[in-house]
């Protein structure tokens, strides 16, 4: 069974098959750690099933025997890199998903490459090994290029006769409109708060506290949150808000600070340029949220927090470092090594109060 909050847009996907009403091409608009990849699978499998139970492939056939061993000739899979793969089952959905989080984390190396995807529309119009159509998944749709999209619009507006392209990007409005305007569009929910739970529990991640933190910081992502849980991100996060915190309210030297953010360990990032992004932009979003009169309790980042001196950052500053925050975690190889610390320092600088120095206090939670 895949995750609960994949099954009303999985449910989508089947009605539309069974009722014949599905057209050639498919979009699943999701943001990376929600497990798209693995909706995707499910769909293709059932497009390709021969003796589908209702919504759900029957997993007993050729079809769905050479899907879950991998070895599917009907099914291929165009990953956002130099390469294409023919994946299936649990290795398609393991490279697929690494690919999602690797472009959310603004990999400029990934791209689907024109080739590929040529390559896509010579499989889709041979015919069927197994018989009963052909499917096809394109992971990061929307690093296609303008060019190499243009290139097979016509594959992507009128698919060969059974067979299915099925997309995964973040959203419709990232792809031509060209390719959107004739697509099956399926957006795929945010798990709710029960959901993201239930799902860290079953990763044996039950701290609530703990567990709340990483959801914060991938926008209710499950899948990502369980990540991030697992790797150490939690506690390196709320050590790195106290760290802010303190040089914010004049109680620490802000270099203290940045020297947290860039520490290395030998030539290994303690905290790695995303998460580095992903603390300071929650940490701005929670503290505009307590400005605007959010429950401190509902506020996972700063809800450990004596809120007094903090709050009096301007929210006109606050606005102004979201919009800059970018150039702050940008990578560029060719900037000098000092650039980093500079940048970094200045950008907290101009959040420092003006309010005369105060007592700043973190309550053990």
């Amino acid at each position: 069974m895949i995750e609960s909050w994949l099954q009303e847009a999985y449910r989508s996907f089947a009605d539309a098959l069974l009722q014949g009403r599905l057209p050639g091409s498919v979009i699943l608009a999701a943001r990376p750690g929600v497990r798209g990849g693995a909706l995707a699978a499910r769909c293709a499998k059932l497009f390709l099933c021969h003796s589908p139970r209702g919504a759900e492939p029957c997993g007993e056939c050729r079809s769905c025997r050479m899907f879950e061993e991998n070895s599917h000739p009907d099914f291929a899979a165009i990953l956002s890199s130099n390469r294409e793969s023919a994946l299936a089952g649990a290795d398609f959905v393991r490279d697929v998903e690494a690919l999602l989080n690797n472009a959310d984390n603004g990999d400029r190396r990934l791209a689907v490459r024109i080739e590929n995807l040529r390559r896509l529309s010579t499989f889709l119009t041979e015919s069927a090994a197994a018989g009963h159509g052909k499917a096809a998944v394109i992971a990061n749709a929307h690093l296609m290029p303008p060019g190499a999209a243009n290139a097979v619009l016509k594959t992507f507006e009128e698919p060969p006769g059974g067979t299915l392209i099925i997309m995964l990007a973040p959203s419709f409005a990232s792809l031509l409109p060209t390719v959107v305007s004739r697509a099956f569009k399926i957006r795929i929910p945010e798990a709710t708060p029960a959901q993201a739970q239930e799902y860290l529990n079953s990763q044996g991640l039950s701290d609530p506290v703990q567990n709340a933190v990483a959801l914060c910081l991938c926008g209710n992502a499950p899948v990502k949150a369980a990540q991030l849980a697992q790797e150490g991100a939690v506690p390196l996060t709320q050590e790195c808000v106290s760290y802010l915190a303190a040089a914010l309210c004049n109680q620490a030297p802000v270099d203290k600070a940045v020297e947290f953010l860039l520490a290395r360990k030998g030539k290994d990032p303690v905290i790695s340029l995303t998460l580095r992004e992903l603390i300071l932009r929650e940490f701005l979003n929670e503290l505009l949220q307590y400005k605007a009169h959010t429950p401190q309790d509902k506020l996972p980042l700063l809800g450990g927090l004596d809120l007094k001196l903090l709050c009096q950052v301007p929210a006109q500053r606050l606005f102004e470092a979201q919009r800059t925050l970018r150039f702050v975690c940008d990578q560029q190889p060719l900037i000098p090594a000092r650039a980093p610390h500079a940048l970094l320092r200045t950008w907290l600088d101009s959040l420092r109060i003006a309010a005369a120095p105060g007592r700043f206090e973190v309550h053990s939670s």
